[in-house]
C-alpha cells in the first residue's frame, strides 16, 4: 500500500515527470536495503514520496542507529501530512511518542480532510496501542461523518475504539 501511496503522493503533487518517479524508485530500494547513510540522505530529499519512504524505513528496518532515529524527528513538522505521520510512526515505534511533534503529526493527519491522510494515519496507530489510546475522540469524529469517509477509514476507527477501551470498573 505505501508504494501506492508515493506514487499518489508524486502525482498529487504534480510530480509525475519521468526522473522524480524513477527517484521514487529509487527511494523504495534504500528505503529497505540501502546504508544507513543512504536513508539519512533521502530524508533531506524535495520529494515528499521519497522522504515518506526515508521515515517508513527508520519505523521497518532492524535496529536501526539512533542518530538515525533522532533524524526523522523534524520531518514530524513536514508540509506533507504522509510524511509526517510516516516519521511519528517511526520515533513512537521507537520510544519516542510523548513527544509533542509526535502527536501532533498524528492528530494532523487524523482531521485531514482527505481519507487516504487518515487511512494512513489510522493504519500506523493500529501497531502502537499505547499512543492509539490517545486519540479515541478522533476516531469518533470520524466515525461521526459516517459515509463522507470510507469504510476502510471507518473500520480502522471502529477497530481501534475497541481495542482501546478503558476496561469496566
Amino acid at each position: 500500500m505505501g508504494y501506492l501511496i508515493s506514487i499518489w503522493l508524486a502525482l498529487q503533487q504534480g510530480l509525475a515527470k519521468a526522473e522524480e518517479l524513477a527517484e521514487v524508485r529509487r527511494a523504495y530500494g534504500v528505503a529497505w536495503s540501502g546504508s544507513w547513510e543512504e536513508l539519512r540522505q533521502l530524508m533531506r530529499s524535495p520529494y515528499a514520496a521519497v522522504r515518506y519512504w526515508a521515515a517508513k524505513a527508520v519505523r521497518y528496518r532492524a535496529n536501526p542507529p539512533t542518530n538515525l532515529i533522532e533524524a526523522v524527528a523534524p520531518l514530524t513538522r513536514d508540509a506533507d501530512p504522509v510524511v509526517a505521520v510516516a516519521a511519528a510512526a517511526a520515533l513512537a515505534h521507537h520510544g519516542k511518542g510523548d513527544l509533542p511533534d509526535v502527536r501532533q503529526a498524528f492528530l494532523r493527519a487524523l482531521r485531514h480532510g482527505q481519507p487516504g491522510v487518515r487511512l494512513e494515519a489510522l493504519t500506523f496507530l493500529r501497531e502502537l496501542p499505547a499512543l492509539a489510546a490517545v486519540f479515541r475522540d478522533e476516531y469518533r469524529s470520524t466515525l461521526a461523518l459516517g459515509r463522507q469517509m470510507p469504510s476502510e477509514v471507518q473500520k480502522l476507527c471502529t477497530e481501534l475504539l475497541e481495542r482501546t477501551a478503558e476496561p469496566d470498573r
